[in-house]
């Protein structure tokens, strides 16, 4: 369900993909938000996705290739990504939340001697967007990781039970947040549109 690309180049020899409606979307968000902290966000979810090849090219399992469609990013592991020890691969699954908590270090740091007030908001931003993708939903980081440790343990069909039944008891009360939190505040949607892209990625997304 990908459109048509509209860039292409590649970083530590990974080719990154960008379709014309991821681009479309982020304009829009451009475009209607006055405060820059959706496009900062959207920084902010490259600099997760960096984090993933920079490790993965570290421990020798480069990957080939990340596509950024408009409902979804798909990263492309190669073959020798699933010969990797356990530790190995939860490195690399957990490199993109570890990059978030570095930003947000670096940037709390700056903001305690400008005071500068966006500075802290972009933090808590990369905070938060690490923080999310390390819940236990199979579309985020996190499922990856539960997914990983489960099948150490259960067979693949009883893993992927559970691993459904963890995405949904987190999947269902963070989107009745998102719809309260949009309520209240009456133009914060992000947690529902959060919420929305992981039920569409996860059950309809093909």
């Amino acid at each position: 369900m990908r459109g048509a690309e509209a860039i292409e180049f590649s970083i530590f020899n990974c080719k990154i993909k960008i379709d014309f409606l991821f681009v479309a979307v982020l304009t829009f968000i451009t475009v209607t938000d006055k405060t820059f902290l959706s496009l900062c966000a959207v920084a902010l979810i490259f600099a997760h996705e960096m984090g993933h090849i920079i490790s993965a090219k570290i421990l020798k399992t480069p990957i080939y290739e990340i596509n950024f469609g408009p409902v979804n990013v798909d990263i492309l592991k190669p073959q020798a990504y699933y010969s990797k020890s356990f530790f190995q691969k939860m490195i690399i699954i957990l490199s993109g939340f570890i990059s978030n908590l570095i930003i947000f270090i670096i940037l709390s740091g700056i903001y305690i001697i400008t005071k500068n007030k966006f500075l802290m908001l972009v933090a808590l931003q990369s905070f938060i967007i690490g923080m999310i993708n390390i819940l236990p939903i199979e579309s985020l980081d996190g499922g990856e990781a539960v997914g990983l440790i489960l099948h150490k343990f259960f067979s693949y069909e009883n893993a992927k039970k559970i691993s459904n039944v963890l995405s949904l008891v987190f999947l269902v009360p963070a989107t009745f947040f998102g719809i309260f939190l949009g309520i209240k505040s009456r133009h914060n949607i992000s947690v529902i549109m959060l919420a929305l892209y992981l039920i569409f990625e996860k059950y309809f997304y093909v």
